[in-house]
């Protein structure tokens, strides 16, 4: 499952013991995305530019240009998102291959942190359940 702000994006539907509890929990996501693999193409990609991204930070730009970072993805760089931002006053910059992990500043100052936390609740969910998180829990432990 991949968490992009307010989207979700998963290949996998929840056991039918945890399907009430995994919809109330994705009804909290403002968009719900689904993918055969789980994994995000580029027809996802442009929906969440449109749906996500643009809208929730245009007003915050006042009119200026919008400046998105993304790894090398194929899913970032598709003819019709690129388009999209350009038309809209997006500037989409990409880190240089194999280098993400050095240069994105928040995953070694800000994700850091949140790592540590998330490891602490996974290990409290595992021993007060006495279960391994699968992908059907990780909204419920995450949030």
């Amino acid at each position: 499952m991949h968490n992009w702000g307010d989207t979700v994006i998963t290949s996998h539907m929840p056991r039918k013991s945890n399907l009430q509890s995994a919809l109330n929990e994705l009804l909290n996501f403002k968009s719900i995305c689904h993918s055969p693999n789980g994994w995000t193409n580029g027809e996802l990609g442009l929906m969440w530019m449109k749906k996500d991204f643009d809208p929730t930070t245009k007003d915050k730009a006042t009119g200026t240009t919008q400046v998105l970072l993304m790894d090398g993805h194929s899913s970032h760089y598709t003819y019709e998102l690129l388009d999209y931002a350009q038309k809209n006053n997006i500037t989409i910059l990409g880190y240089p291959p194999h280098c993400m992990h050095v240069l994105q500043g928040l995953d070694v100052i800000c994700f850091a942190k949140m790592k540590t936390e998330f490891h602490q609740e996974i290990r409290a969910f595992e021993e007060l359940t006495h279960c391994t998180m699968t992908k059907c829990d990780f909204t419920g432990v995450f949030s």
